[in-house]
């Protein structure tokens, strides 16, 4: 259970105590978090990913299902959601080649956006020193 409690300190190293019984959005969605990251990247059932914060399987299932559909629309919710992902798999020491090949290649496309708005900012500075 050692992975489970180490991807809850992950979770709540981003500053939300999601072990309080706080129903406020910001704590519930990072606890949906947890769920799926310990749901990913260990092989506990849900009744015991769910014992870690207080909470049950069924409240689990809901919490998987809720962070999917919150996904499909929060990009910052993705994001964060990729960075606790590289986190976790450094972490829970991964072994998983297809799952560590997947995040080098989600690394390498974010890379390249960083270096495009680089180039533009860099562009924009130019044009407005010029004026």
């Amino acid at each position: 259970m050692k992975d489970l409690h180490t991807i809850k300190d992950i979770v709540m190293g981003t500053g939300v105590n999601i072990l309080s019984s706080s129903r406020d959005h910001e704590i519930v969605i990072n606890r949906w978090l947890y769920y799926k990251l310990a749901k990913e990247h260990t092989q506990y059932s849900l009744r015991l990913i769910g014992e870690i914060v207080g909470r049950n399987h069924a409240t689990v299932i809901y919490g998987l299902k809720q962070f999917e559909n919150e996904c499909s629309w929060d990009k910052d919710l993705q994001a964060k959601y990729e960075q606790l992902t590289i986190i976790c798999m450094k972490e829970t020491r991964c072994n998983d080649v297809v799952a560590v090949n997947e995040q080098i290649k989600f690394m390498h496309t974010e890379i390249h956006k960083l270096y495009a708005l680089k180039k533009q900012l860099l562009s924009d500075e130019f044009i407005n020193a010029k004026q």
